[in-house]
């Protein structure tokens, strides 16, 4: 127990599995009301594997529980009887061992979330709990980030990742949209540390700095940012009225708005723009073709 709670990671889920429920399902706090003709220590590793409640009914050997059975015992069991009695255990566990929180395993942590949500993985996990509704998509966010972000691990480095990923990108990429997504925007920009604003940098040792910019997969956008060429200059305009962000800042050029800054640059900027100061944008970089891309190169004026 004192190797896992120091060194568990993904090859050990199996056992953690059946050292949990070996403990847990002798207990009369872990009785359900939905009877599971199958075996429960299987089930909780097709879960955690992120296999759906359809695939789950597919591979077992008889009909005897049907997606309705199957689906309450999960979500009584696995959703939320289990995680609180694994937190209680593994507290337990910590103190009787003398080990810190902070020393265990970063699956240990997370085990109770990932149980929960049906995840393999704590990054996964991390997705669900700032808002994102599907298995699915926090296990695509999981698989970018880690590919993208190796050397990184922490939940405040996830944040801060998701945080940077643009409304379009969540939304073309991810298939994040709609209320999920201004619910997401607003958990994130309470949790989330712009790296820009930690410490507020001089503005002039944040220029000069080169960035994509964000925003053109509306028609109008698109219309506007295929007609800009490399070298041209463009307008940064604030814009007031944005119903999402209050920092929006614009980017224009003389066909019309392109697109917008990304919300950590507008969050650094915004008050700069508002308080007078004047900043060059030209870009440096396009792409003119069914989906355009600019970058931009932003100066002090």
């Amino acid at each position: 127990m004192r190797d896992l709670l120091f060194n568990a990671g993904y090859d050990d889920l199996e056992s953690l599995n059946h050292l949990v429920l070996d403990t847990i399902l002798q207990l009369p706090e872990a009785e359900t009301t939905t009877a599971f003709a199958g075996d429960p220590e299987v089930l909780l590793g097709q879960w955690l594997d992120g296999m759906s409640i359809k695939e789950i009914v597919k591979s077992t050997p008889d009909d005897t529980d049907s997606v309705e059975s199957i689906s309450r015992y999960i979500e009584e069991l696995f959703g939320y009887k289990l995680p609180w009695i694994i937190s209680a255990l593994l507290r337990i566990s910590k103190e009787s061992l003398g080990i810190q929180d902070e020393k265990s395993s970063e699956y240990i942590r997370c085990y109770p979330s990932m149980v929960k949500h049906g995840l393999p993985n704590p990054v996964a996990s991390w997705a669900m709990s700032v808002g994102i509704s599907t298995r699915d998509v926090a296990l695509r966010l999981a698989e970018a980030f880690e590919e993208q972000a190796s050397d990184i691990s922490s939940h405040e480095d996830f944040v801060a990742w998701l945080s940077g990923l643009s409304d379009d990108s969540l939304r073309h990429e991810y298939g994040v949209t709609g209320y999920v997504l201004d619910d997401l925007r607003y958990k994130l920009g309470r949790m989330a540390i712009n790296p820009l604003l930690k410490p507020i940098k001089p503005l002039h040792e944040v220029l000069p700095l080169q960035q994509e910019v964000v925003g053109m997969f509306y028609g109008k956008y698109r219309m506007a940012a295929r007609r800009v060429r490399s070298g041209d200059k463009l307008e940064l305009r604030r814009d007031y009225d944005n119903p999402v962000d209050p920092n929006a800042v614009t980017v224009r050029h003389k066909a019309g708005q392109v697109g917008f800054l990304s919300r950590s640059l507008a969050q650094r900027l915004a008050p700069e723009i508002d308080s007078g100061n004047t900043i060059v944008a030209t870009a440096v970089k396009t792409v003119r073709k069914d989906k355009p891309s600019i970058t931009v190169e932003l100066r002090l004026g």
